[in-house]
């Protein structure tokens, strides 16, 4: 018998190795290190929540909402099953109920193997395990420390070898099998990163149960009102935390800022997740960019001013070649920006092991669909169980949306003929007060309906049903910038292009250019004042009238309650000891014979300070929100350059201070799961599309709104033209010319630099010979191991075969 366990240990495939590590989940005594915190109210309206023991009671005071306890009365079940540990504890101030969740480093570890996850390698344990297999000629022709000679001979000649640095922030998929060529983490050396290992336990947290998760809609619940799930947030750990917290914010302006920023995102991706740090990598991108352009612009603008005219001396031609290199250098500075952002973010997503971020992926929580096999990879995947109903719903969304773009429509439409009755006939600075009166008004109806119809664009987006949070995410882009742009724009277009109240003045068009950019500088400025309003004054309003409602708690309750609530509650299962814990993450995994009573007590005490300082912090901010404000303001910033051209210096300025404000909003708010990205997504799209509605815009009104055409053909002698048609040859020609050269522009800066494709090869190439090679040579092996097992004296094989069948069926 112990010969057979010999051989059948020996040839114990992957599948095995998993189900004899992966540990049973349950409820734990000792708090992780690493985890995920639910908050659940002990008294709301509609439910009492109560400690029984090792679960939760609930009791529902409303009988319309008792079926919602049959769903959390059935997530510890949940828990166990999909191996997640979890340890109660009340608040200090015993208003709430704090429910610690945590999965095992191994359980983390295999949820990566079967999801498929990138993992970087080790490149000096990948290169001598390279070198055993003759065909890895990449291997061979690296030069490593250990090697003799940096060159290699070929045919009688001799070549340098490649640099060690040729194999840096290569990824590879996760394999354990193969798992000492992956590169280990400090503190404690690990496989999965912290941020990883966070996201996979929010994974597993919230994945089907027919997937192995837990199937807890945890943002579903916390979103519901009538539920006492009211908070979800993950601990904080100063191992892994690099200084974010208190970094950036002192950098000072200057050449290298911008490289110094660029370090901080290093550090935001580690902790945070890829999503953050790729939103403050295109914002530092962006605004190292506004400022070469900046200075352009305010050059420009200062000539304005100085001839009191926005578009200078009318009847010179040397004018109206100035204004087309304004436009045209603003197009060329919109294209090479956003193009050499492509190049960041390429280089940024293979750094980061993103390369096949839509191909690991898996269903949202709360998608239900049907099970099929994938007919190109033979998995069993969910997908969509009709998609012609999936495109109805998307139809119907998007009619929805149609719907709400007519009224903000309708509603500029009716401001701006409310002011032409305003409007007095002779009285210029009572009109000019006017038009900065109305301006306010629009942009705050502008403010106030995006917020309006970002929740109707939410829920929209939960009735189609996405698959993907890829399709989820730019699914609500295109929904919500698309009724942002409108809603922002469609007023400085409607006074550009349409307002007939300029029409009956004889210097029409210098009135129509001053009151579009008194327009816009007014929405700009507006825009401005209320977003820092939402981000600065009402946030630290609302802090200092939490701290004054603590201090007065305080002083109630008495100092002898004060000490009270320093001591963590522990429970435990009913008054019996409860489990230890495993190895969760750093700090856990220890015996508590092993671990003196005080550093498990500074443990509990440091978890719950975290735990009680996050409860006073806000939500973390929506990354979508605050990408839309840039975008938004990259359209002030390029769509009317000819009447505005400082403001790419006011971009850069409100890009100076909103980078450190969004950092300290980010990193002093409730922690987030770390979100994976390979990118910002549509966004790109949508600047691409600004950058292309910007030439028609500025030339339009050089074009139909100024008389520089008329004039510079009369002064020139053409005279048989008319006045329109010169118009319109000058505005197809000078727009098709600016898109040529938009188009060359992009068709000359490629996307990936060599270097990086060189190095995207390169990871193929050893993902081919580090994983499939070595899991042949673990078949082989196998292979070996089983021939030898059966030719032992003794051994039955047609039982054996038997036996494993049965085995492995099980185990499927």
């Amino acid at each position: 018998t112990s010969t057979k366990r010999e051989a059948d240990g020996a040839m114990a495939d992957k599948s095995f190795v998993r189900k004899s590590t992966i540990d049973q989940g349950g409820y734990i005594s000792t708090l992780p290190d690493e985890g995920l915190v639910l908050v659940f109210k002990k008294e709301t309206k509609f439910c009492v929540v109560s400690v029984d023991g090792s679960r939760l009671q609930f009791e529902w005071l409303d009988t319309r909402h008792e079926q919602k306890g049959t769903a959390l009365d059935d997530m510890f079940t949940c828990f166990r099953n999909a191996n997640i540990h979890y340890s109660i504890r009340e608040s200090r101030d015993d208003d709430y109920i704090y429910v610690v969740l945590g999965v095992s480093v191994d359980k983390s570890e295999n949820w990566a193997d079967d999801t498929n996850m990138d993992m970087p390698l080790d490149a000096k344990k990948a290169i001598i395990l390279g070198r055993k297999s003759e065909n890895f000629l990449l291997a061979h022709n690296t030069c490593i420390d250990d090697d003799d000679s940096e060159y290699v001979e070929w045919r009688s000649l001799q070549f340098k070898k490649l640099p060690f640095s040729a194999w840096h922030n290569i990824h590879i998929q996760f394999e354990r099998v193969i798992g000492d060529v992956y590169l280990r983490h400090p503190p404690e050396e690990r496989l999965i990163p912290h941020a990883v290992h966070l996201r996979v336990m929010y994974d597993i947290l919230t994945s089907d149960e027919q997937l192995g998760g837990a199937g807890f809609l945890v943002d579903k619940y916390v979103d519901e009102g009538s539920n006492p799930l009211v908070k979800s947030f993950a601990l904080n750990n100063d191992l892994y935390n690099p200084h974010i917290e208190h970094s950036g914010y002192g950098v000072r302006l200057s050449c290298k800022c911008y490289q110094v920023w660029f370090d901080r995102i290093e550090d935001l991706r580690d902790y945070h997740g890829e999503a953050m740090a790729f939103y403050f990598a295109f914002l530092v991108h962006y605004s190292r960019w506004l400022a070469g352009y900046a200075l352009f612009g305010a050059v420009w603008f200062a000539a304005q001013m100085y001839t009191d005219n926005i578009m200078l001396n009318y009847g010179s031609k040397g004018v109206f070649a100035g204004i087309l290199a304004l436009v045209s250098s603003s197009v060329l500075w919109a294209t090479l920006m956003l193009e050499n952002w492509y190049r960041r973010e390429n280089r940024l997503t293979f750094k980061w092991g993103m390369m096949r971020y839509d191909e690991t992926v898996v269903p949202l929580p709360n998608f239900r669909g049907e099970f099929k096999i994938n007919p190109a990879t033979g998995e069993f995947v969910e997908t969509y169980a009709s998609i012609f109903w999936y495109k109805v719903k998307s139809f119907f969304a998007f009619s929805t949306i149609f719907f709400c773009i007519s009224v903000v429509v309708s509603m500029v439409f009716g401001i701006w003929i409310w002011k032409r009755q305003l409007d007095a006939e002779e009285d210029a600075e009572f009109n000019t007060y006017i038009g900065i009166g109305v301006g306010v008004i629009n942009s705050l109806q502008i403010q106030i309906m995006n917020a309006i119809y970002t929740r109707i664009a939410l829920k929209l987006n939960e009735f189609e049903g996405h698959r993907l949070q890829q399709e989820w995410y730019n699914s609500l882009v295109v929904k919500r910038i698309t009724f942002i742009i409108i809603n922002s724009f469609n007023s400085l277009f409607y006074i550009a292009f349409y307002d007939p109240q300029y029409d009956k003045f004889d210097d029409s068009d210098i009135l129509r250019l001053r009151a579009l950019r008194l327009q816009l500088i007014t929405l700009f400025l507006t825009a401005i004042i209320v977003q820092n309003c939402l981000e600065i004054f009402f946030p630290f309003i609302g802090r200092k009238i939490k701290e004054y409602q603590e201090r007065k708690a305080l002083q109630e309750r008495g100092d002898t309650d004060r000490d009270d609530m320093n001591a963590p509650l522990i429970l435990n299962d009913g008054g019996q000891s409860a489990p230890t814990a495993i190895d969760l993450g750093v700090g856990q995994g220890m015996d508590a014979t092993n671990e003196s009573k005080e550093n498990e007590l500074a443990s509990e005490q440091r978890i719950m300070d975290d735990i009680e300082k996050q409860m006073a912090l806000s939500p973390c901010p929506d990354i979508l929100d605050n990408t839309a404000e840039i975008v938004v303001l990259h359209g002030y910033v390029v769509l009317f350059t000819v009447i505005l051209p400082i403001m790419p210096l006011l971009a850069w300025v409100n890009n100076f201070f909103e980078l450190r404000v969004d950092h300290y909003n980010f990193t002093h708010a409730q922690r987030t799961v770390p979100v994976a990205s390979n990118g910002i997504g549509v966004w790109k799209t949508v600047l691409s599309v600004f950058n292309v509605v910007a030439i028609f815009s500025n030339i339009g009104l050089v074009s139909f709104r100024t008389q520089l055409i008329p004039r510079a053909l009369q002064s020139s002698g053409h005279s048989s033209l008319t006045e329109y048609d010169a118009q319109l040859i000058v505005f197809f020609t000078t727009t098709m010319f600016l898109l040529f050269v938009q188009f060359a522009v992009k068709f000359i800066v490629k996307d990936n630099s060599d270097d990086l494709d060189a190095a995207i090869n390169r990871q193929k190439i050893c993902e081919k010979h580090l994983l499939l090679n070595k899991i042949k040579d673990v078949a082989r092996k196998r292979a070996r191991d089983r021939k030898r097992f059966l030719s032992m004296p003794g051994i039955d094989a047609s039982t054996i075969i038997q036996e494993q069948s049965i085995e492995s069926d099980n185990e499927t």
